[in-house]
C-alpha cells in the first residue's frame, strides 16, 4: 500500500514538474534575426598608390650634320723630292721620295692631272702618272692633293724633273739623245744590237732614269727606250754593288 502511494507520489510530483516548464518555453518570445540586421565587419578599403604619369624626357629631332671630310695632316712633302722622271708614249712617270707615305694622292704637274700611289716594294716611295707627254721644264710645278676632287690641297712646289736636254760631258758624237744629269763616259754607255734595229729607231725616244748614293757620291742608272724597243743605257752604279739612297740628279 505503502508502495502505490509512494508512485502516485511520484507521479503527480512529474505532472506538476511539467506543467511548470511549459508555460516558461511559451513565454520566450522568439525573434527573427534578419541577416541585414546581423552587423557584418566591413572591411575598410586600403587606399592604392595611385601612379600618376610621370613626364618623359622626348627625344627632340635635330638636324644630323654630315662631317665633313678633312684632310688628314701629312707633312712628307716637305722632305719629298723627285729622283727619277722619264716620258712614254703620252705618257709622263714621275717618282718621289716622300717620308712616311702610305696612301694615294691625286695631283696636278703643269695643270695636267696627275694619279699617285705608294710603291708596293719601296718604302717611302711614291709613283706619279700623267696621260701627257711632258718633256722641255727642267723644273715643274707639282700640286698634291687628299681628294679625288683635288679640295683639299696639302701640298704645292716646283721639283727639278731633268725632263730636258742639257750639256753634259757626254762625247758630242753622241749629242742629240736624252742624257740623265750625272758624269758619266762613252765606256759607261751601252748600245742595243742590230736585231732591235727598225724605221723608227731614234724616234720618241725617252729613259728610265736612277740615281743613287754610295759612300758620298752620286751614281746613275738608265735605260732608254724608242719606238723599236731598248734603244740604250748608261750605266755608272758600282758593280758590287753595297748600301745605298735614293739621290735626285746627279748634276744640278
Amino acid at each position: 500500500m505503502k508502495l502505490k502511494s509512494g508512485f502516485y507520489l511520484l507521479l503527480c510530483c512529474l505532472i506538476f514538474l511539467s506543467s511548470c516548464q511549459y508555460p516558461v518555453s511559451r513565454g520566450i518570445t522568439e525573434v527573427a534575426i534578419k541577416p541585414s540586421d546581423t552587423p557584418t565587419l566591413t572591411e575598410t578599403p586600403t587606399p592604392t598608390e595611385t601612379y600618376k604619369p610621370t613626364s618623359t624626357a622626348t627625344a627632340t629631332a635635330t638636324e644630323t650634320l654630315t662631317p665633313t671630310p678633312t684632310a688628314t695632316p701629312f707633312l712628307g712633302f716637305e722632305n719629298a723630292f723627285l729622283y727619277n722622271a722619264w716620258n712614254r708614249i703620252n705618257q709622263t712617270i714621275f717618282i718621289f721620295q716622300v717620308p712616311g707615305v702610305s696612301t694615294p694622292f691625286y695631283g696636278m704637274v703643269d695643270g695636267y692631272s696627275l694619279a699617285c700611289e705608294p710603291h708596293t716594294d719601296y718604302p717611302n716611295t711614291l709613283v706619279c702618272e700623267t696621260d701627257n707627254y711632258l718633256f722641255g721644264s727642267a723644273y715643274m710645278t707639282f700640286d698634291f692633293y687628299a681628294d679625288e676632287s683635288m679640295q683639299q690641297l696639302l701640298f704645292s712646289g716646283e721639283f727639278y724633273t731633268g725632263l730636258v736636254k742639257v750639256n753634259t760631258p757626254t762625247p758630242s758624237y753622241l749629242a742629240g739623245l736624252v742624257w740623265p744629269q750625272a758624269n758619266f763616259t762613252a765606256d759607261d754607255i751601252s748600245w742595243a744590237g742590230d736585231d732591235t734595229w727598225c724605221p723608227q729607231r731614234g724616234e720618241n725616244v725617252f729613259c728610265e732614269t736612277e740615281y743613287r748614293i754610295y759612300d758620298g757620291e752620286c751614281y746613275v742608272g738608265s735605260s732608254c727606250y724608242d719606238d723599236c724597243g731598248y734603244y740604250y743605257s748608261v750605266d755608272t752604279i758600282p758593280q758590287d754593288g753595297g748600301d745605298y739612297t735614293f739621290s735626285g740628279p746627279c748634276l744640278p
